[in-house]
């Protein structure tokens, strides 16, 4: 079910070297975060996993990502936790 938005979404935003897209997942459920990136592994996506928006932040600091997949419940954490 998410699998095909996501393509949808990243349809054409791979290179000509076929670099597999990388998502950053942040979320603190841990039964949701290992569902999610064991379902878009499957599907070819490189996955980094932040379970605090400060982590998030931390990772977006050293990489870059095609798409970043974010809690609600977050958002107020995000705002909280930025540099």
């Amino acid at each position: 079910m998410i699998g095909p938005r996501i393509n949808e979404y990243l349809k054409g935003r791979q290179t000509r070297v076929m670099q597999k897209n990388t998502i950053l997942l942040v979320d603190d459920n841990f039964y949701l975060r290992e569902s999610l990136t064991g379902t878009l592994k499957r599907e070819g996506y490189l996955i980094t996993v932040a379970e605090k928006a400060k982590e998030a932040f931390e990772w977006l600091q050293k990489a870059s990502f095609d798409l970043v997949i974010l809690a609600r419940i977050f958002i107020c954490s995000v705002i909280d936790a930025r540099p």
